[in-house]
């Protein structure tokens, strides 16, 4: 068969979506919730609780997106909802900056959190080499709970502060 006189892949009208939508599938209980559900669930928390401090521990910016940083990478899921494991950083000190960034320059990260933050620089350098099992969904649960904890207390401490800020103005 000569080369130009080749047929088309497709003929006719192109294909198109069938007219059939699909039910959205609603979310389940939280009893029936499997481990990936509780695992990104307490994601969420664990971020949330993290930013909580509305500055980026490195420049101190309030005003550009603030992000959570693990010190012990996500994938060890023992540590990946510990409190101490994260830090609030902003874009630019978490991913983007030349200078120091937690992932753009990290011995420059290490040497800061060894100056700024020595506790929690000895907790990862405890930690950061511990080989444990991966959690339960019971382990979900009760990081779920505390986190909410940890949030709801931090909430109603900012409500009160705001309420004594208007009360002496």
């Amino acid at each position: 068969m000569d080369a130009t006189k080749r047929k088309p892949l497709r003929r006719g009208k192109p294909l198109k979506r069938s007219g059939i939508k699909r039910k959205r599938r609603r979310p389940r209980d939280r009893d029936r919730w499997n481990t990936t559900e509780w695992k990104l669930h307490c994601d969420t928390l664990w971020s949330r609780a993290v930013r909580l401090g509305g500055t980026c521990e490195v420049c101190g910016a309030t005003d550009k997106r603030l992000e959570a940083h693990h010190l012990i990478p996500r994938s060890c899921l023992y540590f990946r909802h510990h409190l101490e494991n994260g830090v609030c950083l902003c874009t630019t000190c978490h991913t983007f900056g030349w200078m120091m960034s937690a992932h753009g320059a990290p011995l420059d990260f290490i040497n800061w959190m060894q100056a700024n933050k020595p506790e929690q620089f000895a907790w990862w350098t405890e930690h950061k080499n511990e080989i444990h099992s991966n959690p339960t969904i019971a382990d979900y649960r009760d990081i779920a709970a505390h986190l909410e904890a940890v949030i709801e207390k931090q909430e109603k401490y900012e409500f009160c502060q705001d309420t004594i800020r208007e009360c002496s103005e």
